[in-house]
């Protein structure tokens, strides 16, 4: 059997090592990493001080001076305790409960050439006072997809390619990072067509549904 001596020398050198380390990677091990987007916008010397502590970009958002970033959490508690900087905010995310709605159909007894809806905000006034209703207009929706066969999108969508009107040329899906990814035009829950039908939605000759047709 060893003496303990042999055993303690070690755990002692091991106890001196982490002393010695600095305080950013002390909070590096000994913490998960997650998720923040950090407004550097007014002081770009921020991510510099966030790099010190251990923390990775994952995308920079320069237009905007916001980058998502990893870092371990107790560097963003530490961060978020520095009056110096502005908060960082974890990045969650966020699911539909439940199933979509069946989205409106054209033609469910209005008596005008346009939804109750058109005129409950006031777009009908809009389109006399400025002489137009959307001709030529481009509007991009953000949002969960596109179903682009729905019929009260028929024929609204931009194209890149006339003989295939219905695909939208446009079309771009993003993951939670932000970075593009190459897909097919589709609605995940149905919340994306709902907004495309309230901007553009109708049959363009005796039903209109969107504001800007």
């Amino acid at each position: 059997m060893y003496p303990k001596s042999r055993y303690v020398a070690p755990v002692v050198v091991l106890a001196v090592a982490l002393v010695l380390l600095p305080q950013s990677t002390w909070l590096a091990l000994a913490s998960p990493v997650g998720e923040y987007l950090v407004n550097y916008s007014e002081d770009p010397g921020v991510m510099a001080y966030l790099r010190s502590y251990g923390c990775a970009v994952v995308r920079d958002f320069r237009s905007f001076g916001i980058a998502l970033v990893e870092c371990p959490e107790a560097v963003a508690r530490a961060y978020r305790l520095t009056p110096n900087f502005e908060v960082a905010v974890a990045v969650g995310e966020l699911r539909v409960l439940g199933p979509a709605k069946p989205l409106a159909q054209p033609g469910h007894g209005y008596t005008t050439t346009w939804s109750w809806a058109v005129s409950r905000v006031g777009a009908d006034l809009a389109w006399g006072y400025l002489g137009r209703s959307g001709e030529g207009l481009v509007v991009a929706v953000l949002d969960t997809g596109v179903d682009p066969t729905h019929p009260l999108l028929d024929g609204k969508l931009l194209t890149v390619d006339p003989g295939d009107p219905k695909y939208p040329g446009g079309w771009i899906e993003f993951d939670r990072r932000g970075f593009p990814v190459c897909t097919t035009p589709r609605d995940t829950h149905g919340h994306g067509t709902w907004v495309s039908s309230i901007l553009v939605g109708g049959d363009t000759s005796s039903y209109i549904f969107g504001v800007v047709p």
